[in-house]
Order: C-alpha cells, then structure tokens, then sequence
C-alpha cells in the first residue's frame, strides 16, 4: 500500500496533504499511519499564570471553612500535558455536574 488511503476511506481520519506520504504501521490498524518528521512541532513551555495560586487558595478557604463537599481539579501543566485530580463525591453526579458546567463556562470563555 502507498501512501495513505483515500479520504473516504476513512472519513474519520485526517490524510497528509498530497505533498505528503504517511506510511502505515505494521498491525495498528486504519488509524496507525506515521507522518513524517517535518510535521513535527516544538511545543515551547506556557508561561506560569499568576492566577492559580489565588484560585487554588480560594477553593482551599472555602474546604477549610466546611463548605466544600468534593473537588475535582483539572490542571495544565507547562509543558502541555495535563491532569485531573478530584476527592470522593458524596453524590458523584453533581460533581459531574458541575464540572460540565465548568466546561460550558470556560466554553463561553474562549469565545
């Protein structure tokens, strides 16, 4: 097999611009395809927000204070990757809940 399968192949799946020749990976299926080096991108670090520290400490006065039955953190680290922390939920669905809601939230945000 040449190259990439054709666009409607796949229909779920991105293909290499023409210029391009994706090869495919032995035994890993439609979606196993390597792209090559030049794609590559250098991810430089984000900077450090000033911000997270008095949001972690207004989450940690409002636990202290009694008031907080479960947490659930997402964080993104600098170089890119991230994380999700969270406590037991007396109730797990309304954590669920108000993450979805943090979700739209920071949805709204964005646009």
């Amino acid at each position: 097999m040449e190259g990439a399968p054709a666009q409607d192949a796949y229909p779920d799946r991105v293909t290499p611009r023409r210029d391009q020749t994706a090869r495919p990976l032995a035994g890993g299926g439609p979606f196993a395809y390597l792209m090559p080096m030049t794609d590559l991108t250098v991810i430089e670090p984000e900077p450090h927000s000033e911000a997270v520290v008095p949001a972690l400490e207004r989450a940690l006065e409002m636990a202290r204070a009694g008031d907080v039955s479960s947490v659930a953190i997402a964080v993104v680290l600098r170089d890119g990757t991230s994380d999700a922390i969270w406590s037991d939920a007396p109730n797990m669905v309304t954590l669920i809940g108000a993450t979805a809601r943090l979700s739209h939230k920071l949805h709204l945000d964005v646009d």
